[in-house]
């Protein structure tokens, strides 16, 4: 009967953890039902001081800076394309 006894204190702990944990969300729903309103209407309203969030104008590149990169990135592949036409002229040469 002992272990009856402990099971029963050890329930009622649990329930006035709950109970307290249910007071908590209670008031923090309140709060918000209540309260959060007008915060919320407080923020919606001109001049908060809150900015708009605005869209990131994007940067534009000149007619020069676009061919320089172009004339760049050609310059690189006609580098990579000359060493692989050395490379298999190199090993046909010996095959």
């Amino acid at each position: 009967m002992a272990g009856f006894g402990v099971l029963v204190s050890s329930l009622r702990r649990a329930e006035k953890t709950l109970e307290s944990q249910l007071s908590s969300v209670r008031s923090a729903i309140s709060t918000l039902t209540e309260g959060g309103r007008d915060f919320l209407e407080g923020l919606a309203t001109p001049g908060s001081g809150h900015p708009k969030a605005t869209r990131r104008r994007r940067r534009k590149l000149s007619i020069e800076g676009r061919a320089a990169i172009a004339a760049a990135q050609k310059k690189r592949w006609a580098k990579i394309k000359a060493s692989k036409r050395s490379s298999k002229g190199g090993e046909t040469a010996k095959g």
